[in-house]
């Protein structure tokens, strides 16, 4: 579980690199952690970017004998399409295998895919897959800035509900004591 979880936050890390609602500071990890080496015409992702520890090096393509047709591809120095073919392979090999795709009928009597996995593992893979194709919508929270699912929400959404709840809260206690009801019991 635990190097499962560690590849888990490695891929992550990446797709917070290639996402839309990042800040800056995530897109610099990305270009930490895609390395090109021109000698040996390899791409590869160093993780992790930056530590006190001896960084791995997890080869993405090179000219030769790893994703080679890939490797043609790439334009030389950029670290966006290595990331994105890094996600592809990751994925591709954490469910190839551990998942079957079904049909059902939705409740509207629709038929739809789905992706039955095969172990809890493997359904945690299917949940961060449909954050990664678009099935799911994220967006960080503008008060914790944590992420919050959008994808039954409206898309214009910015807090999560307990944060908007925490904050009416907040104001409340914060306004002048009306000369209404008070909060103290009344001695009879």
């Amino acid at each position: 579980w635990k190097y499962e979880i560690d590849r888990m936050h490695r891929l992550w890390t990446v797709w917070e690199g290639l996402s839309q609602e990042v800040r800056l500071d995530k897109q610099r990890d990305l270009a930490r952690s895609i390395k090109w080496d021109f000698k040996n015409k390899s791409v590869f992702l160093q993780w992790p970017p930056y530590s006190n520890k001896p960084a791995r090096k997890l080869f993405i393509a090179n000219a030769r004998s790893i994703n080679p047709e890939v490797y043609a591809q790439f334009r030389k120095g950029d670290v966006i399409e290595p990331a994105k073919a890094f996600l592809v392979f990751e994925f591709n090999e954490r469910l190839y295998g551990r998942a079957s795709p079904a049909v059902f009928y939705t409740k509207s009597g629709k038929l739809r895919q789905f992706l039955i996995p095969h172990d809890l593992l493997t359904a945690l893979w299917i949940q961060f897959h449909k954050v990664i194709t678009g099935e799911r919508s994220l967006k960080r929270c503008i008060v914790c800035k944590e992420w919050m699912d959008i994808s039954e929400n409206r898309k214009t959404k910015r807090v999560h509900t307990k944060c908007s709840r925490n904050q009416r809260q907040k104001k409340w206690r914060k306004k002048p004591p009306t000369g209404g009801r008070s909060n103290r019991r009344i001695k009879k």
